[in-house]
C-alpha cells in the first residue's frame, strides 16, 4: 500500500456516506453513476487501502472522473477533504503503473522537459493551420475528419512564439515604482493566450509596478499532481523555486486560477515540501488589483454587457470571488450581468476534457445556457483552462459570445463595429 493512500485514511473514514456530495457534483449530475461522486470514489479509495479491491485500469478510469472542482468539499458537512482522498488514490494508481501510459509518457518526456516541450508545441503551431482552421470566436475546428476528435470541437491553438519570447525580463514603468512583482506565466498563457500576458503586463506598468518575467519558468506542476505523478509533480516546484529565487520582488502574481492555487497551497499541502515560493505573497492578478494596487482603466468605446465565471480554483480553491467582480464593475463602458451559478464548474478540468470530453461537453452547455441567460455580449473570468472550455461550448450553442480573461478586458478598446 502506497504511503499517501495510507495517509488519508482518516479523511476516507470520515465521510457518513450521508450522498449531500451527489447534489453538487457536475460529473455526477450527468452521468447519474454512483462511482462518479466523491461518496463513491470515497468507498473506492477505501477498498483499494483495505486492499478488498484490486488496483486495476477500470479504477484509475473511475479516479480520473473528477474535476477538482472542490464543489463536493464546500457542501461536504464533515467537510471531506475529498480532493486529497482522490489524488492520494492517483498516486496509488500511478505507483502500480495503472494510470494512462500515453499521459504518463506525455509528461514525463515532452511536458516536463521545457526545451522539448517548447519544440513540440513550436512543431504544432506550424502542423495546425493544415489540420484545423481559426474560428472567430476562437480555436479551431478539424478540417478533415481526425481520429477522437469531434469535427465541431473547438481546439486551443498553440501561437508560434511563447510569451516568454517575445518580453524582456524586466519591464519597468516611469518613474519610481511602486512595488516590484515577478510575473507566473503558466502553460496556457504561454503558447496559447500571449495576449493575457502582455496584457497583465501593461495594467501593473500603467499602474506603477515594475513586473519581472523570471526566464526559464516551466509548468506549476499541477496537471503532473492530478495525474498522480507526485514525483514529478515535486520536481517542476523545485526547477521553479530556485528560477524565481534571488529576483528581489515583493510578490508573485499570477492570471492562472489553478497556478495561483498551486503557488499559494495546493502544492504544499499535498506534498508537504514547504511553500511553493517561501516569503514571497502569491497574488491572483484581479486580488493584487482590488486589494494593493487599484486600477484605472480606459472606458470602453460604447456601453457592453459582460458576465462573469468563476473558476472552481480561484472561488473554492483561493476564495476570491469578489475582486474579479469589483474589477469588471470599475471598468466604464461595462454593463455587469451576474449570471446564474456563476460559480458552477464549465467542465474544463485542466485535462479532464481531453479525457473525457463527452461529459465535459455536457457540462459545458449547462455554463453556456446560463451565459445566454444574461444577454453578455463578452464572458470575463480569470482562468486560461476555463477559457478554453468557455470558448468551446459557447460556440457549440451558436452564441455570438466572446470569451477574455479579465486583464484582455482591462485593455480592450471596442469600437463601435464589434
Amino acid at each position: 500500500m502506497t504511503k499517501r493512500l495510507r495517509e488519508v485514511e482518516q479523511e476516507i473514514r470520515r465521510c457518513s456516506r450521508c450522498g449531500q456530495c451527489r447534489s453538487v457534483c457536475p460529473v455526477f449530475a450527468e452521468s447519474l453513476v454512483e462511482s462518479h461522486v466523491a461518496r463513491g470514489k470515497i468507498a473506492l479509495a477505501g477498498a483499494a487501502l483495505d486492499e478488498s479491491l484490486d488496483v486495476s485500469r477500470t479504477l484509475s478510469n473511475r479516479m480520473s472522473l473528477c474535476l477538482n472542482c472542490k464543489t463536493c468539499i464546500e457542501n461536504c458537512p464533515a467537510e471531506v477533504r475529498v480532493d486529497e482522498i482522490v489524488l492520494a488514490a492517483r498516486d496509488h494508481l500511478h505507483e502500480k503503473g495503472k494510470n494512462p501510459f500515453l499521459k504518463h509518457a506525455f509528461i514525463d518526456n515532452v511536458w516536463t522537459r521545457g526545451r522539448v516541450f517548447a519544440r513540440f508545441v513550436q512543431t504544432a503551431s506550424r502542423m495546425q493551420p493544415l489540420l484545423f482552421k481559426r474560428g472567430e470566436g476562437g480555436g479551431g475546428t478539424a478540417r478533415i475528419p481526425l481520429a477522437g476528435v469531434d469535427s465541431e470541437r473547438r481546439i486551443p491553438m498553440f501561437e508560434s512564439r511563447s510569451l516568454l519570447s517575445r518580453i524582456p525580463e524586466v519591464i519597468s514603468p516611469e518613474g519610481k515604482p511602486r512595488m516590484r512583482v515577478a510575473l507566473f506565466v503558466g502553460c496556457a498563457t504561454n503558447w496559447v493566450y500571449p495576449g493575457i500576458g502582455e496584457s497583465m503586463i501593461r495594467v501593473l506598468v500603467d499602474s506603477g509596478v515594475e513586473v519581472v518575467i523570471p526566464r526559464g519558468q516551466e509548468c506549476c506542476g499541477v496537471p503532473m499532481l492530478n495525474a498522480g505523478d507526485f514525483d514529478r509533480a515535486g520536481k517542476q516546484m523545485e526547477k521553479n523555486r530556485a528560477i524565481f529565487a534571488g529576483h528581489g520582488y515583493d510578490a508573485v502574481v499570477t492570471g492562472c486560477a489553478s497556478c495561483g492555487l498551486a503557488l499559494k497551497k495546493e502544492m504544499e499541502e499535498i506534498l508537504e515540501t514547504g511553500p511553493y515560493l517561501p516569503q514571497v505573497p502569491v497574488y491572483d492578478f484581479t486580488e493584487l488589483l482590488a486589494r494593493e494596487i487599484g486600477v484605472e482603466p480606459g472606458a470602453l468605446d460604447k456601453t457592453v454587457r459582460v458576465t462573469y465565471h468563476d473558476p472552481c480554483h480561484l472561488n473554492r480553491g483561493q476564495g476570491i470571488t469578489a475582486e474579479p467582480r469589483e474589477v469588471l464593475q470599475s471598468i466604464p463602458g461595462v454593463e455587469f450581468a451576474e449570471m446564474p451559478e456563476a460559480d458552477r464548474c464549465c467542465g474544463g478540468g485542466g485535462l479532464f476534457s481531453l479525457s473525457h470530453y463527452d461529459v465535459a461537453l455536457k457540462i459545458g452547455s449547462r455554463k453556456a445556457e446560463s451565459i445566454r441567460e444574461t444577454g453578455a455580449h463578452i464572458v470575463a473570468t480569470t482562468c486560461p483552462a476555463c477559457m478554453i472550455q468557455l470558448t468551446d461550448a459557447i460556440a457549440r450553442s451558436g452564441q455570438d459570445v466572446r470569451v477574455m480573461h479579465v486583464a484582455e478586458l482591462l485593455v480592450r478598446k471596442l469600437t463601435s463595429n464589434e
